[in-house]
């Protein structure tokens, strides 16, 4: 049986240091939707899941075909650990594995994605085959 993967990307509405970091203009588009563009393409995803405390980014992930998760606003500030964070979402959303996919690597397209999806599911092929 092949190992399922979920494509989880984590957005956070107000960025810190930088505001409107995932929505700012970025080329013709924004850092945010860049990302949901490339990862409509990529094949091997059994879900691929937006995660957000933000009312608008939830929308626009579900005008692109995603499902949502409605973070906690405890979640997306700096006052939590990531580690936090991340045990958080994965205990609220469903998926053997999760691919924490952040919106701020432009250049990792959906080619990146479809060959990190080979890869992981040979080893795991391995895996079960040496174990």
């Amino acid at each position: 049986m092949e190992k399922e993967i979920v494509a989880l990307v984590p957005v956070k509405a107000n960025s810190e240091r930088v505001k409107q970091k995932n929505l700012r203009q970025f080329a013709d588009t924004n850092l945010y939707e860049l990302k949901l563009k490339q990862l409509q393409k990529a094949r091997g995803f059994s879900a691929k899941i937006v995660s957000s405390e933000d009312e608008k980014i939830l929308d626009t992930a579900k005008k692109y075909g995603f499902q949502t998760h409605e973070r906690d606003p405890k979640y997306s500030t700096s006052d939590v650990p990531m580690s936090d964070v991340y045990s958080n979402i994965a205990s609220e959303i469903t998926g053997e594995n999760i691919a924490w996919i952040n919106v701020t690597n432009p250049l990792c397209n959906e080619y990146i994605y479809e060959s990190a999806i080979k890869k992981f599911k040979k080893i795991s092929r391995l895996r079960r085959y040496f174990s």
